[in-house]
């Protein structure tokens, strides 16, 4: 039953997005009707109980239904619509949920009224994909704490049974399993949560490490590698037939970091078609977004498409960065879900002007065309064609081949790995990624002064620092000559300036709360 409870409380609050109190409430409700009704077709009669011997636990749920509504309300009024902890901060906030259950149960706190006050606070500000980290810790946190604090039944009971005092019995004899058990259930909850943060994100940068290795044909084949589904059984495969054929030049360590990015966009597609199967679950719920979970599922199909293409197109040009390009619309409309069912709070934000809308809309346009011009420089091959700063092999404008360096479709059966572009093409290519560059950050010093002008100056500095971050590894990469290191942290860089754009468009289009 409490399992049911739990099980029920999590898909209410984290996946239909009731509030914390709502969820409760209303799993015990259901629990009760679904064994009543079970009762009944087992061919019982069970009468409905007395409430007189629950009245304390009556009290203790409504109250902390009550107080978790308020509290609720008050940390979303004080912390502010904006209000996001650091990435790093919501594992560690996972990892000490358990331990502050247990604490609050040595001093007496019912862990109902320790609940609600933790889902209260958490809840609004928590991302959507991590849900299950934070439910994890919170049902693991409680259950430690009904079981091995003084003041829990358990303890009271043994204390009858044995004549020792609870404290005794909870803190002496259970402390090394409780403690045990809170590390465990605290480093699951921030381990779920940290996973689901940095899965979307980390198609893009394991996409960008694949395809910056060359290790884009590591896999020949499609869905599997070499026959096989599993990494190990591939690369076995490879050596093998390297022993046997040693004129084969497979190379065993380019299908590792294929099939990790096969591995994570997979599961990364799961996850969207969970959204999408929920979404139209609850599609009669107020607010409830429904046309952009399902386009998520055509989109995340397409990208499978995509990346079966790459393969078995040789790594050609206009699909990798179509295929780059998709990875990022994915990981911005994912975003743009997330702001969309997320609860609004009131914000001392003056309301956008229309030329701030405007501004911020065409600032995203320009970073949606450079990033595929960044995925254009790459899949060409064309990061290096420059390998000076500012000039470009030594010139401001050395010869260029625009016509050549665009041509966007070449036709079938070309190896495209490495590149079959000449040098001045080439250079022409990363040339007009410099040249964006330039354009894409007067528009992004531009937007930040006037947010800034505007009083929304924490979406100023966060502009700017993203743009600041972004240049930066950009010209250690030249300098450097496109160490792969940097050139992934590139396409990250890209990732959180798109993902910063977004939730400022998102924010200069909703509605004033006050």
């Amino acid at each position: 039953m409490i399992a049911a409870i739990c099980a029920a409380t999590f898909g209410l609050s984290g996946l239909a997005g009731l509030s914390y109190s709502r969820a409760v409430t209303l799993s015990c409700l259901a629990t009760v009707v679904l064994g009543l009704l079970v009762e009944r077709w087992r061919g019982h009669r069970p009468s409905l109980p007395s409430l007189a011997p629950v009245t304390n636990e009556l009290v203790i749920v409504g109250g902390s239904a009550f107080l978790g509504a308020l509290v609720s309300t008050f940390a979303a009024r004080g912390l502010g619509a904006d209000f996001v902890l650091p990435v790093w901060g919501y594992p560690l906030a996972a990892l000490l949920v358990p331990w502050l259950f247990f604490v609050a149960g040595l001093v007496g706190f019912n862990p109902i009224v320790t609940g609600a006050l933790v889902g209260g606070v958490l809840a609004p500000i928590w991302p959507q994909g991590a849900t299950l980290g934070l439910a994890l810790a919170m049902v693991c946190g409680w259950g430690v704490t009904i079981a091995g604090t003084p003041y829990s039944a358990n303890a009271l009971l043994l204390e009858r049974l044995t004549g020792y005092p609870a404290r005794v019995g909870a803190l002496r004899w259970n402390w090394p399993l409780s403690a045990v058990a809170l590390l465990v259930a605290g480093g699951l909850g921030a381990l779920l949560t940290l996973l689901a943060l940095l899965l979307a994100a980390g198609v893009i940068i394991l996409g960008a490490w694949t395809r910056l290795s060359d290790a884009g044909l590591g896999c020949p084949d499609w869905p599997g590698c070499y026959g096989h589904l599993d990494v190990r059984k591939a690369i076995e495969h490879v050596n093998t037939t390297n022993e046997t054929l040693p004129g084969s030049l497979r190379e065993a360590h380019k299908t590792v970091p294929e099939m990790v990015h096969r591995y994570f966009a997979s599961t990364l597609g799961l996850v969207i078609l969970i959204i999408a199967a929920l979404s139209f679950i609850n599609r009669k719920q107020e607010k409830q977004p429904l046309k952009l979970p399902l386009f998520l599922v055509v989109l995340v199909i397409f990208q499978g498409i995509l990346g079966m293409w790459t393969v078995t197109w040789l790594l050609k040009p206009a699909v990798v960065t179509a295929h780059l390009l998709g990875g990022m619309t994915t990981l911005a409309l994912l975003a743009w879900l997330r702001l969309s069912v997320r609860r609004p709070a009131p914000t001392q934000l003056p309301s956008p002007t229309p030329g701030l809308r405007r501004f911020a809309g065409i600032a995203l346009a320009l970073v949606a065309v450079q990033i595929a011009l960044g995925g254009w420089t790459s899949t060409n091959y064309a990061a290096l064609a420059c390998p000076d700063f500012p000039t470009c092999q030594l010139q401001w404008w050395p010869d260029t081949d625009v016509g050549e360096a665009f041509t966007i479709w070449r036709g079938l059966g070309v190896n495209y790995e490495f590149g079959v572009l000449d040098n001045r093409q080439r250079v022409t290519i990363h040339l007009f990624h410099r040249v964006g560059a330039l354009i894409v950050t007067a528009a992004l010093l531009g937007l930040a002064w006037l947010l800034w002008r505007q009083r929304w100056r924490a979406h100023a500095l966060a502009v700017s620092a993203a743009l600041a971050l972004q240049i930066g590894i950009g010209i250690g990469i030249v300098k450097l000559q496109l160490p792969l290191g940097l050139a992934t942290a590139h396409n990250a860089g890209a990732a959180l300036l798109l993902l910063v754009l977004v939730a400022l468009n998102h924010r200069t289009r909703q509605p004033a709360l006050t």
